[in-house]
């Protein structure tokens, strides 16, 4: 479902608002990236860390986030 959401996200969005007005639509997905990505890590029982969200919507980034 989120993996939908996040295909359906097109270019001229990412720089618009979100209900938190610190972040971008760029932002939160940056943010979703990192979640996933960290929670995988800890399910694989590796460490993980949260103090820095990468760039993540580089190259095929909406195919990427239902990998």
């Amino acid at each position: 479902m989120v993996a939908g959401l996040v295909a359906g996200v097109r270019d001229e969005q990412l720089s618009q608002a979100t209900p938190c007005a610190e972040f971008q639509v760029r932002d939160l997905l940056n943010h979703l990236f990192q979640v996933v990505r960290n929670f995988q890590l800890v399910a694989a029982r590796r460490e993980v860390d949260w103090s820095v969200t990468p760039q993540a919507l580089t190259g095929g980034w909406r195919e990427g986030f239902a990998v």
